[in-house]
C-alpha cells in the first residue's frame, strides 16, 4: 500500500514523522523530495507517484493551504486517488474541501493521526474517515490538461460553467515563461481575436503561475485564452481547474 504525501517545505519535519510513522505500519509513503530523477521534470514525476499511490495525505496547516505545490497536487490527485486532509485546528482547509470529511492534526499525538489513517487505508470500502462534517459542495473536475500556446499567437478552450458555479485552480508554465491568460464571454472573445478592445471577466498578464478563483456571472459562454504576444518561445501550461456547485 502506497501513500503520495503532501506538504508545505516549511512542514518537512511533520512530513518526515509521518513518512517514518507510515513505514513502520507497513505503509509505503512517497516523499517525492526523496526520489530523485535528475532529468525528468518535476510534474510528470509527482503525477505519476500520484496515480500509482493508494491515498494522497495532505499536511494542512497554515503553510500547507497557501503552498501553490500542495494545492496543484490536490488539485490534481482530485477523482484519481482518495485524498486524506490532515487539517491542523483553526486552520480553513482549501476551498473545494471544505465541508468534506478530514482527520485534526495533532502534533503531539502524530501517533494518532497515522493510527487513523492506516485504519482507514485498510478498510475495504474507503467511504468515510474519523472525523465527519455534513458535505455541502459538490466538486467536479473542469480542466486537468496541459495545453501549449503558438508563437505570438493564443490558445482557447471552452469552460463548462452556468452562472452561480465556483471556479477555483492554476496555470503553471511549465518552463517557468510568462504568458497572460483572460476568462472571455463570446462577445469578448470576438474582439479579442480581432484585436479589438475587450472586457475579462477574470485575468492576469506577464505571469508563469497563476492561481484562479472566479465566480461565474450571467452571461457567456466562457472561454479561457491564453496569449503570448511579441515572444518566441511557445509555451506549454498545465491548466487544473475544478467547478464547484452549492449542494441543497
Amino acid at each position: 500500500m502506497r501513500v503520495f504525501i503532501s506538504y508545505s517545505t516549511k512542514d518537512e519535519s511533520t512530513a518526515m514523522r509521518l513518512k517514518d510513522g507510515l513505514s513502520k505500519k507497513g505503509v509505503e509513503p512517497y516523499v517525492a523530495s526523496e526520489r530523485k530523477q535528475p532529468g525528468r521534470h518535476l510534474s510528470s514525476k509527482i503525477k505519476e507517484a500520484i496515480r500509482s499511490s493508494d491515498a494522497v495525505v495532505a499536511v494542512l496547516t497554515e503553510r500547507g493551504v497557501s503552498s501553490p505545490w500542495v494545492n496543484q497536487e490536490m488539485g490534481y490527485a482530485e477523482g484519481k486517488v482518495v485524498i486524506i486532509p490532515l487539517v491542523k485546528r483553526g486552520v480553513r482547509p482549501p476551498a473545494f474541501l471544505q465541508g468534506r470529511e478530514y482527520l485534526t492534526l495533532n502534533m503531539s499525538r502524530l501517533d494518532k493521526n497515522i493510527e487513523d489513517i492506516v485504519s482507514f487505508l485498510r478498510k475495504p470500502e474507503r467511504t468515510t474517515l474519523p472525523k465527519t462534517e455534513t458535505t455541502r459542495n459538490q466538486f467536479e473536475v473542469l480542466i486537468d490538461d496541459i495545453l501549449e500556446i503558438p508563437i505570438g499567437g493564443y490558445a482557447q478552450t471552452t469552460l463548462n460553467v452556468a452562472k452561480g458555479d465556483r471556479v477555483t485552480g492554476y496555470l503553471r508554465e511549465e518552463d517557468g515563461y510568462d504568458f497572460d491568460w483572460y476568462i472571455l464571454d463570446e462577445k469578448n472573445l470576438v474582439k479579442f481575436s480581432e484585436d479589438e478592445n475587450f472586457h475579462a471577466s477574470r485575468s492576469d498578464e506577464a505571469v508563469s503561475t497563476s492561481r484562479i478563483r472566479w465566480k461565474v456571472p450571467k452571461g457567456g459562454p466562457w472561454y479561457l485564452v491564453m496569449a503570448i504576444y511579441r515572444k518566441s518561445i511557445v509555451r506549454t501550461v498545465e491548466v487544473v481547474l475544478r467547478r464547484e456547485s452549492l449542494g441543497e
